[in-house]
């Protein structure tokens, strides 16, 4: 069974647009695929859990990798609030298409609603976590990932779209069997299948939320345990 309480290694302060992060947690430790399911299943849990609080006062952390969240004694922490932003009205506010002004983060683990000109979201952030778990899950070695140039936006969207809306993730024949049910689980939440009957196509949903990350979380734990 999977804890429930989330861990933010940060505490960030707002004044005037500026953030002051300290640390309010212990030092962590990598996420790497080689670590128990169950310890992964964690992290993610609480990983989005911290997304969702930290949403729920108005602040996006955008920029969810790999390289800022981590683990201690079996729990996830978030960290790294560098690039978060005070959302305050400004949730549902457009921005430019095609621009760097949304790409807070590394281009390789940005959620395709962010490459194609829409606003961070609870949900842009969530896929950010579920990107880093499939990058986990294969040691990094992303489809297309030396392709994904910061320079070219919208060859990066149309490669994420590509890449993410195919039947089955390329990455999975190299994903540890314990760790697919996790991958599979999230694409279909992010990427549902266009239609059951003919699964040649995936849509896309921007409106996911933190339960059904902990849904897939705790259901995928559940068939783990003896």
């Amino acid at each position: 069974m999977l804890g429930t309480s989330c861990h933010l290694q940060s505490e960030c302060c707002w004044s005037s647009g500026t953030c002051s992060v300290r640390d309010a947690g212990p030092a962590t430790c990598e996420v790497l695929a080689a670590q128990t399911a169950v310890i992964i299943l964690q992290v993610l849990y609480d990983i989005a859990s911290g997304i969702g609080n930290a949403a729920k006062k108005d602040i996006a952390h955008r920029d969810v990798t790999p390289n800022n969240f981590g683990h201690w004694k079996g729990r996830g922490y978030l960290y790294d609030f560098s690039a978060a932003k005070d959302m305050a009205g400004n949730w549902d506010r457009p921005r430019c298409a095609g621009t760097l002004s949304g790409i807070t983060g590394t281009v390789l683990w940005a959620p395709l609603s962010v490459l194609e000109g829409g606003q961070h979201s609870v949900s842009s952030m969530l896929e950010g976590l579920f990107i880093s778990a499939l990058s986990i899950s294969c040691n990094g070695k992303l489809d297309s990932r030396h392709d994904m140039n910061p320079g070219r936006l919208r060859h990066c969207a149309h490669l994420r779209r590509g890449h993410l809306c195919t039947p089955a993730l390329s990455e999975l024949s190299s994903i540890e069997s314990s760790l697919k049910p996790l991958i599979t689980g999230l694409h279909d939440v992010f990427y549902p299948l266009q239609d059951s009957e003919d699964p040649t196509y995936r849509n896309y949903n921007t409106k996911v939320t933190v339960g059904l990350v902990h849904d897939v979380c705790v259901q995928v734990c559940g068939a783990l345990s003896p």
